[in-house]
């Protein structure tokens, strides 16, 4: 008997991988303003792992986040995260950034999923977050294919808000793309703002022809101040030429793009 409770002992000391953090909320989707976010907490209570989901209306990558206290998740800086799903060949990969948050020793990670590898996740029983150079994160992730619903209801509630069609842009299968980092200077900055000591940022929606040009510009949450919303489209229209996105067989189609456009005073 001694030596079964001994074996027992050495064993549970090896451990393994630590047990996965089991769910202290229900799943909920908020509503914002401009995005839908789908988050859960794991573990304590009192100091709990959540984690959060954030397409992009128009498709493309989804921005996924781990938050949780600087113990928990590690040091800050660029990450490699690795998702490892029991059962699966290969882990999904992804490129992230860890910060800490200036107060309550809090941080966050921050790590882009596709839609496909989000859609993969559904019925999963368990996932393990992974760097590098941090503690790894399991949790048992419990994300049902009607919860995955919930938050693709958010987003076709937010593009009729916004006056978009969800059918048509569900049928961009590959988004637009172009870079967005140049064709900016202070010149542009308008005046009535410069004087007012105004800056804020702009969420623009853009729809894309096929040509690559845009064809509407709409803001879909103000900066704050009337000048910036307003010299904002005309500047993005003029200068912008994207790769247009294609559809399922490749072809150029009309799509939809969405920026933040962040007016910051010229120093």
């Amino acid at each position: 008997m001694r030596t079964v409770m001994l074996a027992a002992l050495m064993a549970g000391q090896a451990g393994g991988e630590a047990p996965a953090l089991q769910p202290s909320a229900p799943w909920g989707v908020e509503y914002a303003d401009s995005l839908c976010t789908l988050s859960r907490a794991y573990g304590d209570a009192a100091s709990p792992i959540t984690l959060a989901f954030q397409p992009n209306i128009f498709g493309g990558v989804m921005k996924a986040f781990a938050m949780g206290t600087a113990s928990q998740l590690g040091k800050p800086g660029s990450v490699n995260v690795t998702l490892a799903i029991p059962g699966r060949d290969g882990p999904i990969k992804t490129p992230g950034t860890r910060v800490h948050l200036p107060t309550g020793g809090r941080a966050v990670m921050q790590y882009i999923l596709s839609p496909d590898a989000f859609e993969s996740l559904a019925g999963v029983p368990s996932i393990t977050i992974d760097t590098a150079n941090g503690p790894p994160v399991t949790v048992a992730l419990s994300l049902g294919k009607s919860t995955v619903a919930a938050l693709r209801r958010c987003e076709t509630d937010l593009l009729q808000k916004f006056g978009y069609d969800p059918e048509k842009v569900a049928r961009v299968a590959t988004p637009p793309s172009g870079d967005m980092a140049s064709w900016l200077t202070d010149r542009d900055y308008p005046q009535a703002a410069l004087k007012a000591k105004q800056q804020g940022k702009a969420f623009v929606g853009m729809t894309v022809a096929p040509d690559g040009r845009i064809s509407d510009c709409r803001i879909l949450q103000t900066s704050g101040a009337a000048a910036l919303d307003q010299a904002t489209c005309p500047i993005l229209v003029e200068r912008i030429r994207f790769h247009p996105g294609q559809d399922a067989n490749g072809k150029p189609i009309e799509s939809y793009k969405s920026l933040n456009f962040n007016w910051v005073l010229p120093r």
